[in-house]
């Protein structure tokens, strides 16, 4: 069994739609153009942000429709590297969704969303593991939203990551402004978070999160970009946050991204990062 991170991320040049975009990688840190940089997905609406794992035999992708009222939509492939099908598109009582993420535990599958009016943080989750009947929108939960220690909703999350190691979730996110990071700790997904620890962005200037993963030596490596553009960075744990501490983190590391025409600038936008078992 050998790593297998993917990126995913979707272009704005289609005009009356998006294209989602998958780039793999062995270390999660050079990621190469799959599927020859031709598009794994085309829809005529506007993909937004993404995530790519693998459950049972096929690889699901969640994604936001880019709208104030949107959907999320999910899709299905034999092969990372290959087409994708959309399954569902539906409203799920989020509104203004994003970056949409899935979480795999051993408490099933969880779709996480942050609502990008409210700056809550929602959970969502197939009622069958059954995945043939994931193509009718009743059988997904109703939205419900994570919640602190002191009771209340989680609020001010920007992108995030969240990940599962052991017994503790560990969440990151960047608030808006950007530039400091934050991390939150509990022993249970929908309840009980830590009050946030902040710190500085490992690299100066504007910088979002892009997601979460955990490695398997058991550190954490947290994705970033800066300035909003091309240049991405991962730094791993040296320190696993606590609560009441962001932790420590390593030195950054640039991506590097081969095999796509043109420039990652302003016509493409990355988001999530994931790592699986081939």
């Amino acid at each position: 069994m050998t790593d297998l991170f993917l990126a995913t991320g979707y272009s704005g040049t289609t005009a009356g739609g998006n294209e989602l975009y998958v780039a793999t990688s062995e270390d999660g840190i050079n990621f190469a153009a799959a599927n020859g940089n031709t598009p794994s997905l085309a829809l005529p609406w506007r993909i937004g942000d993404s995530h790519i794992v693998k459950i049972g035999d096929h690889w699901w992708a969640c994604y936001k429709e880019d709208a104030w009222a949107g959907r999320f939509g999910l899709a299905k492939a034999a092969s990372p590297t290959g087409a994708f099908t959309e399954v569902l598109a539906w409203h799920s009582g989020v509104t203004k969704p994003n970056v949409p993420i899935w979480l795999v535990d051993d408490d099933g599958l969880h779709i996480l969303v942050e609502q990008d009016d409210t700056r809550k943080l929602f959970e969502i989750h197939p009622l069958t593991q059954d995945q043939t009947q994931w193509g009718d929108k009743r059988n997904w939960s109703a939205p419900v939203a994570l919640t602190g220690v002191d009771g209340n909703d989680l609020s001010d999350i920007g992108n995030f990551g969240l990940v599962r190691l052991h017994n503790t979730y560990y969440l990151v996110y960047n608030q808006y402004p950007t530039g400091v990071f934050y991390t939150r700790v509990s022993s249970a997904l929908m309840s009980g978070w830590s009050d946030s620890a902040s710190f500085a962005s490992p690299v100066e200037a504007m910088d979002e999160c892009l997601g979460l993963v955990l490695l398997g030596n058991g550190k954490l490596r947290f994705y970033f970009h800066q300035n909003f553009g091309p240049a991405h960075f991962a730094v791993d744990s040296v320190a696993l946050p606590t609560d009441g501490s962001a932790g420590t983190w390593g030195t950054p590391q640039k991506l590097a991204y081969s095999g796509f025409t043109g420039d990652l600038d302003g016509t493409f936008g990355w988001f999530a990062f994931s790592r699986n078992m081939r």
